[in-house]
């Protein structure tokens, strides 16, 4: 195949290749640099077809990595929505790993960062979040290993302390375990969270109980008459009430 003519595209960067079968071809500029086409005008179609499709998707990714940073692992998935040729991805991925667009060091670094200052996600669930992301667990490991356990362990304690006082609506047997389960879940430790507990002064709103004993009471006094006040209490047990909550609200 011949370049019979070279047009300018309404699209920046881009050109039009005009061929000597009048195909026209719209590539990127950096087609025309890579091929030489000014100077060149015999080209293989196969070629041209791959340098184009490789610049395209090239262009894209850089398109997305700067949106924000990626992992390597997520601009091998987009590149694929792309092609399913291996050469053009590794291509690409090779030169952005030696232009520096591609650093996993940096990139958990940064994740990390923005996790802990951005986020309630505690130290394990960001080492999950990132081991999904199929980044190296040696390279995880090394900076999940520095984070600061005292800053931690004051943002948890603040957490905690937040999350106790909007959700005192329940027993405190029942809160202790939504606490811990929320938080595990979060991805703090276990033995870190009921430290914190432990330490807090945890005090549940004795007003939901006392609902609970009167909605009860309406509701086995003339079922039970001699023993509904102990249906009442194994009721109350079941939602998660001590005795000793259960004996303030019966005084």
């Amino acid at each position: 195949m011949k370049v019979t003519k070279i047009e300018k595209s309404k699209k920046k960067n881009y050109f039009v290749i005009i061929l000597d079968n009048n195909e026209r071809i719209e590539v990127l500029e950096d087609v025309i640099i890579d091929l030489n086409l000014l100077s060149n005008k015999d080209i293989d179609i196969k070629q041209l077809i791959s340098k184009k499709d490789y610049y395209d998707i090239y262009n894209k990714v850089l398109g997305y990595i700067n949106y924000r940073m990626r992992s390597q692992n997520e601009i091998e998935k987009y590149i694929i929505k792309y092609t399913n040729d291996s050469n053009i991805k590794n291509n690409i991925i090779n030169k952005l790993v030696s232009n520096n667009y591609i650093n996993d060091d940096e990139y958990v670094k940064r994740y990390i960062n923005d996790k802990i200052n951005l986020s309630k996600d505690g130290p394990l669930k960001i080492k999950r979040d990132l081991l999904n992301l199929n980044i190296d667990l040696n390279i995880i490991d090394k900076y999940i290993s520095n984070i600061d356990l005292k800053q931690i362990e004051e943002r948890l304690g603040n957490l905690v302390n937040k999350y106790i006082k909007t959700h005192n609506k329940y027993s405190l047997y029942e809160l202790k375990r939504k606490t811990i389960s929320y938080f595990i879940n979060l991805g703090y430790d276990k033995d870190l969270i009921l430290s914190i507990i432990d330490n807090i002064k945890v005090e549940v709103d004795n007003r939901n109980i006392q609902k609970e004993y009167d909605k009860l009471y309406k509701k086995y006094k003339d079922k039970y008459k001699d023993n509904f006040e102990y249906q009442i209490k194994m009721r109350l047990y079941q939602k998660g009430y001590s005795n000793e909550e259960i004996e303030k609200i019966r005084k």
